[in-house]
């Protein structure tokens, strides 16, 4: 399940970024795993003012399934460029059975 997923069964409204605390609570790991995890630079993080940590949620989806054993999912973005392509892919393939 990805982080956005997780977010909406809580209730919570789809954002850019989410704090440490929000992650914790989403995905039921711990703080203090998050944190470390933060530190050895598994999860990437960024600090916005002066000390307050943000992840986007595609970075906690990859983290995710790095700790799963699997493959980092894809991000939207790259899922919609790979559905574009294929796109184009047909339509190539359609105007080529055309002639």
């Amino acid at each position: 399940m990805r982080f956005a997923e997780m977010a909406g069964a809580l209730g919570w409204k789809p954002k850019l970024t989410y704090t440490v605390a929000e992650v914790v609570h989403a995905t039921g790991i711990p703080a203090t795993t998050v944190r470390d995890e933060i530190s050895r630079g598994n999860l990437k993080a960024r600090v916005i003012g002066a000390k307050k940590l943000v992840l986007l949620p595609e970075w906690v989806d990859e983290w995710l399934a790095l700790r799963e054993g699997g493959e980092p999912a894809p991000s939207e973005r790259e899922c919609l460029a790979q559905l574009l392509e294929e796109v184009r892919q047909l339509r190539e393939d359609i105007r080529w059975m055309r002639r």
